[in-house]
């Protein structure tokens, strides 16, 4: 007796699979964008516009919603898939 398949991949086509993964992968990068919008939003309240992160200050001399704003990039770079391996100069800088 075989392991039970998930629910969608037993009666998916090919066409529909690549569909279904196509529009939730647009909703996990329209999800981190607006995680990423929030929290810069609040480290720029707490003074993150201009100066490093208060929980790492000593990590990067950079603003923290310039940092923030980094990782961002660097992420989502991550989950596109023609790009392979994500490109460590946005995170570097």
């Amino acid at each position: 007796m075989g392991l039970p398949r998930c629910g969608a991949a037993q009666h998916d086509g090919p066409g529909e699979t690549a569909a279904r993964l196509v529009w939730e992968h647009e909703r996990l990068n329209l999800a981190l964008n607006f995680v990423y919008g929030d929290h810069k939003f609040v480290c720029a309240q707490f003074g993150g516009a201009e100066t490093p992160s208060l929980r790492c200050p000593n990590s990067s001399p950079l603003p923290g919603v310039e940092q923030l704003s980094r990782y961002q990039c660097a992420r989502l770079e991550l989950l596109r898939p023609d790009t392979g391996i994500g490109n460590e100069s946005v995170i570097l800088g």
